[in-house]
């Protein structure tokens, strides 16, 4: 193994995209893509009130459909949601939350994975926000 260089990690860097299990019930793949660094503090930030990391419990239960929001994709990588210039308005997340809490809920908790955000399938929204 060798230490990784400036060019490595830039590949590594790259968006990486997976297929969540368990949805072949459903009669469709549900691909996901991982988010940016800036892209995932901006998020977790969203989620907090003040300086030391409390986090805002009146919009916890939103994070999950938020994450699906920005994660779901189509076959060639795209967001299934938003504006196609990077904008995901708010009122989109009442079509998510409309869902199946299935769908959501298997989708979510296997983003908080994928992103490395928590363990698996373990929501723990406070430890995340505060890390």
């Amino acid at each position: 193994m060798t230490t990784i260089n400036r060019d490595s990690l830039r590949k590594l860097g790259s968006r990486r995209f997976a297929t969540v299990p368990g949805m072949e019930d459903t009669g469709h793949e549900f691909r996901v893509r991982s988010l940016s660094e800036l892209e995932s503090s901006e998020l977790l930030q969203s989620w907090q009130i003040d300086e030391d990391g409390t986090p805002d419990a009146a919009k916890r239960p939103l994070l999950r459909a938020r994450l699906v929001q920005l994660c779901l994709v189509d076959d060639e990588g795209e967001p299934l949601f938003g504006t196609g210039s990077g904008e995901f308005p708010a009122s989109e997340l009442d079509d998510i939350l409309a869902l199946d809490s299935r769908i959501t809920q298997r989708v979510g908790d296997f983003l908080f994975e994928h992103l490395g955000m928590i363990g698996k399938t373990k929501i723990d929204i406070e430890e995340t926000v505060k890390n």
